[in-house]
């Protein structure tokens, strides 16, 4: 599995999506905290709120802590009670942001991902915040809300980056090109290369000429990936559909 250099955007936007989408999703709890999230089978907005609350409460600890080696951080339930949830899940939201005020992006702190650094953990909160968002919209039926084209295809970037759970590619062997047609001007890439082979997997972060194309709004790429939306959003042939289909399938991060 090979990952090529990405860009990524400023900390201080990380930051300030996590600020902006993260009272969004309580703002849902009271509504109906038993609401079924489709997009999440088997977990209900309560049960959103308490997942991301927790990784707020993980993450804060993290950077407290520092370093590159894993360390047993405490773990605790989230409360059962919707007001102290609510609490809770704030406690957690303004804990991770001291850690963010107290610290440099490039500090050190352990991930999962590999890459040690507290700006690692902003980047995936921001977008862990902003999927599961979306999550908790799609439940009541609104739409995803992703208006910013150069935060989308950061979203994008960073999915293809991470870790997965399986390099043992099986599928149809191809190539296809992920295309934002809502490129930005700057910021980070809006194509993505993708080649499946015997070898494995190879995910590229620029374009690639030559390839059929997958096009679609770089916000629908990013659910497509993160299996919130079907493919069906994207102009593709039925070759380029069926890999992309295959691909995100495939595709588990973790």
């Amino acid at each position: 599995m090979s990952v090529h250099g990405e860009h990524w955007l400023d900390a201080d936007r990380y930051i300030e999506v996590i600020a902006t989408e993260a009272p969004k999703l309580l703002t849902f709890l009271p509504r109906d905290p038993g609401q079924h999230v489709p997009t999440c089978p088997g977990w209900s907005i309560q049960d959103l709120v308490g997942h991301l609350g927790q990784g707020y409460w993980r993450a804060a600890e993290r950077i407290r802590v520092g370093g590159t080696e894993k360390t047993e951080i405490p773990e605790e339930d989230p409360p059962v009670r919707l007001t102290e949830l609510a609490d809770w899940y704030r406690g957690g939201l303004e804990r991770l942001f001291e850690q963010f005020a107290n610290h440099q992006p490039e500090d050190p702190a352990w991930s999962w991902g590999g890459d040690h650094r507290v700006a690692w953990l902003q980047r995936r909160l921001c977008f862990e915040t902003l999927i599961h968002r979306v999550d908790a919209s799609f439940a009541f039926g609104e739409p995803h809300g992703i208006w910013d084209g150069a935060l989308a295809a950061d979203c994008v970037t960073e999915a293809l980056s991470l870790p997965l759970r399986s390099n043992s590619y099986r599928g149809p062997l191809g190539s296809f090109l992920l295309v934002a047609q809502d490129r930005p001007q700057w910021g980070p890439s809006s194509a993505w290369t993708i080649h499946l082979t015997k070898e494995g997997v190879e995910r590229i972060p620029e374009r690639t000429d030559g390839l059929d194309e997958v096009v679609g709004s770089a916000a629908d790429i990013a659910l497509v990936l993160w299996r919130r939306r079907r493919s069906t959003t994207l102009k593709a042939d039925f070759k380029a559909r069926a890999l992309v289909d295959t691909f995100a399938a495939w595709h588990e991060i973790g």
